[in-house]
């Protein structure tokens, strides 16, 4: 019982699930919930990005683009989906700024599962490659000015896709 209540009380935390006295209930998608996050999101990784750059070396560029093939060779979401948290993360751990960078995880980890719908069921990822080996080609140039608009932009046409998903759903679910 106990790893369980700690499991759940870490998915509360993580405002995942909605702890009631004898039950946990799955939290639903939510459009002010995408917006409040992305909207956080497009404000804080586009610093923490613009701090990383100057000290990425070698080593983080080479795994980034070996991320980046593993994502674009295709396999289940839940993978591509910590390809891609780790592929961001090697930018974004070279900071030096732990309480963004602790933030940045938890924000990503709440994304997540929106971010889902996008590689898992409208698997419209092209766009998503394509900027991904635009953010690398930054990063190799050490253009931490460029790096931070393109991860702004890479946030804002994701944060865009699964508003329009979302809101589609909602319009279907209010015609029937």
């Amino acid at each position: 019982r106990m790893p369980a209540r700690d499991a759940l009380q870490l998915l509360a935390n993580e405002r995942l699930v909605d702890l009631g006295p004898t039950k946990a209930v799955v939290r639903g998608l939510s459009v002010a919930e995408l917006q409040e996050l992305y909207e956080i999101r497009e404000a804080i990784e586009p610093v923490l990005t613009r701090i990383a750059v100057p000290n990425v070396g070698r080593a983080e560029v080479t795994r980034m683009a070996m991320l980046i093939e593993e994502m674009e060779a295709g396999g289940p979401p839940a993978e591509w989906l910590e390809n891609n948290a780790a592929f961001h993360a090697l930018v974004y751990t070279c900071a030096d700024r732990p309480q963004m960078i602790a933030l940045t995880k938890n924000l990503r980890r709440q994304t997540d599962r929106y971010l889902y719908l996008h590689v898992g069921v409208f698997g419209d990822l092209e766009h998503l490659h394509h900027e991904h080996r635009q953010i690398l080609e930054a990063v190799r140039a050490k253009d931490a000015d460029g790096t931070a608009e393109l991860t702004r932009l890479h946030l804002a046409t994701s944060h865009e896709a699964i508003l329009r998903f979302l809101i589609e759903q909602e319009s279907w679910g209010d015609r029937t």
